[in-house]
């Protein structure tokens, strides 16, 4: 999350376009939303995230 928190945070900032974020961390993908990253592109299609962690995913982005 150090080399992406920065740069999710001056495109958000600077720019007026939906900043997406290609990971599979489901740390990253919950730190980047909170940043402001409209679009998250989970690489792994959620298979490193435990049952309980999607449905948390899931609901936080529907």
């Amino acid at each position: 999350m150090d080399r992406v928190a920065p740069v999710v945070e001056i495109l958000v900032r600077e720019l007026d376009a939906l900043v997406s974020v290609d990971t599979s961390c489901p740390t990253v993908i919950r730190e980047a939303s909170e940043l402001g990253a409209g679009m998250i592109n989970d690489v792994r299609a959620l298979e490193k995230v435990h049952c309980w962690q999607r449905l948390v995913v899931v609901c936080r982005f529907a």
